[in-house]
């Protein structure tokens, strides 16, 4: 009888340990072909103008030949001001490709738009907002009935991401923060509530429309008081002289009829405040969102980022790990990318050029310095590893000029 129960405790032990640990690469690497199954309804709702009904579509991306049974998910919605754009902007049809061929399921949402001659106008504009992220709650409840249900689409319904750029950013980050419990301001109030409160009527009630965590390029949101401790994480990324929506607080445009937002360098620090788990990552430039440089080192560095941020959040990663970004208000946050992680004999760093020289030091799970480099610059470094035993450490890149804020970032030597 001992030996069978000692058994079973280690089958039990073996299925939890098993359950516990993405398949490697998965999530990370980019290992599927995908295929998009294009104009999903997802809901209805009364048109932005009050009149007629108008059909809520998303195309959704999945990975060829996935044998999993259940993936985690991420819901995108696109910018434009809140005016325009649609569900296949060169961005949104990037994002969702490249995070379904590292094994999520993705979708691209189109959401009520307002009039562009309402731009300026407070009333409408708020309501818009308040619009747009009804339905994309709808979108996730979508998803959740389907898992319910039908289960066509296989989605882990337990983590189901939310994401967006500029108006789409703004749309996840009031979604998941904009509670009715919160200190919303009257009118707000009053202008939800005529058109059927935060929730929302653009269909498939009945099922939860949280999110697991919410990712952004170029968010805001109206009030960080809304943002409150235990909340769910999120990372954003964000251009420091953004005129469009400011990383810290002021009228989105610069349109004065506007309510005020804040980007992510406000968030950040009731982030902190709240000892909220996220990531805050600030590029130098006036780009809007940051990857509108043009430049292909800085959209692989945020594609990479968000793979990692939404890796670091699932169920399957045993670490959980989600580092709360402390940048310093006057500083700039250089985005570091460190692969491959888990190494085991190379690590590499590239980084953007920068004004400035910097150092790199490794340190152990208890503080202790096992490497520091002479000093260096340039944009790539190799860092040769095999003296240095297995286990956990952090790797610190400190720079000379404290115009910039020190980086520091975990890694697993194998």
């Amino acid at each position: 009888m001992k030996k069978n129960l000692l058994l079973i405790s280690v089958i039990s032990l073996f299925s939890i340990i098993t359950k516990a640990q993405c398949p490697t690469g998965r999530y990370i690497d980019k290992t599927f072909a995908v295929d998009t199954i294009k104009n999903v309804l997802y809901g209805s709702n009364t048109k932005a103008s009050g009149s007629g009904t108008e059909n809520l579509l998303m195309d959704i991306y999945v990975p060829r030949a996935d044998t999993m049974a259940h993936r985690p998910m991420i819901i995108y919605a696109h910018g434009g001001s809140f005016i325009g754009g649609d569900r296949r902007t060169s961005d949104m049809t990037l994002i969702c490709h490249t995070l379904a061929a590292r094994g999520y399921v993705t979708a691209s949402i189109e959401y009520r738009l307002e009039s562009p001659i309402n731009l300026g106008n407070t009333q409408k504009m708020v309501t818009e907002v308040i619009r747009s992220q009804q339905d994309g709650k709808a979108a996730i409840r979508f998803f959740r009935k389907d898992a319910s249900s039908l289960d066509a689409y296989r989605i882990d319904s337990t983590q189901i991401f939310f994401g967006g750029t500029s108006a789409g950013g703004i749309l996840a980050l009031h979604l998941a923060y904009m509670n009715d419990s919160d200190p919303l301001p009257t009118n707000w109030v009053t202008w939800a509530n005529s058109i059927g409160g935060i929730e929302g009527t653009s269909g498939n009630p009945g099922h939860s429309s949280a999110a697991k965590a919410i990712v952004t390029y170029a968010g805001g949101i109206g009030d960080t008081n809304w943002m409150n401790p235990g909340e769910v994480p999120w990372a954003d990324f964000h251009s420091v002289n953004d005129a469009t929506v400011p990383d810290g607080t002021g009228y989105p445009l610069g349109i004065p009829t506007l309510p005020s937002i804040s980007g992510g360098r406000d968030m950040n620090l009731r982030a902190i405040h709240n000892n909220q788990n996220h990531q805050y990552f600030q590029f130098l430039g006036t780009a809007h969102p940051p990857f509108a440089d043009g430049l292909s080192a800085t959209w692989d560095t945020i594609e990479n980022r968000t793979a990692r941020f939404l890796y670091n959040n699932l169920e399957c990663n045993p670490d959980k790990y989600v580092g709360i970004s402390n940048t310093p208000n006057d500083q700039l946050l250089v985005q570091v990318s460190i692969f491959p992680n888990p190494v085991s004999n190379v690590i590499q760093l590239d980084m953007p050029v920068t004004s400035s020289s910097y150092q790199i030091n490794i340190s152990n799970s208890v503080g202790s310095t096992v490497y520091t480099s002479k000093t260096l610059e340039g944009e790539h470094q190799e860092i040769e590893l095999s003296a240095i035993q297995s286990g956990m450490y952090f790797v610190t890149i400190e720079f000379t000029n404290k115009k910039y804020a020190n980086r520091s970032t975990k890694i697993i030597i194998e």
